[in-house]
């Protein structure tokens, strides 16, 4: 998948060195692409975002129908917001290729997951359940 870069304002080059180097000194990029853009916040600050949508038409859709009725009977429900999580799960591999995307400074793949990852429902019928449930789902995040 190769597109062009998108052009992007001065001021958005600049911020664009500045997160860019911060993904790089981090460890959470490697130089190597979709294209990006960026979105203005409503503080004013700018997120980097990064056009996947070849990769989208290539990737396997979730099921999430199939999830609610495995809600059916359940009792007691926890949600983890794990949205200071991102850059902590390594990404596997054979999928780091996948993340390319490129600037007009270089092409970069991303190290470590950085989407889909900020919530976390955990379901059970039973507190016993339930208890085994959050320390299996900890433990999971722990390693």
């Amino acid at each position: 998948m190769s597109i062009a870069p998108y052009c992007i304002t001065l001021k958005e080059l600049q911020e664009l060195k500045t997160q860019l180097q911060d993904l790089l000194d981090h460890g959470f990029v490697k130089a190597n692409g979709a294209p990006i853009m960026f979105v203005k916040e409503k503080d004013g600050s700018l997120r980097l975002c990064i056009n996947y949508r070849q990769l989208n038409k290539l990737t396997i859709k979730n099921k999430i129908d199939g999830l609610f009725d495995q809600l059916y009977g359940v009792t007691i429900f926890s949600k983890m917001d794990l949205r200071l999580g991102y850059y902590l799960l390594k990404m596997n591999e054979a999928d780091v290729p996948k993340t390319a995307f490129r600037t007009r400074y270089a092409y970069y793949e991303f190290l470590f997951i950085v989407v889909f990852i900020d919530d976390i429902l955990v379901y059970s019928k039973n507190e016993a359940e339930h208890d085994e449930h959050l320390r299996k789902v900890l433990q999971i995040l722990q390693e």
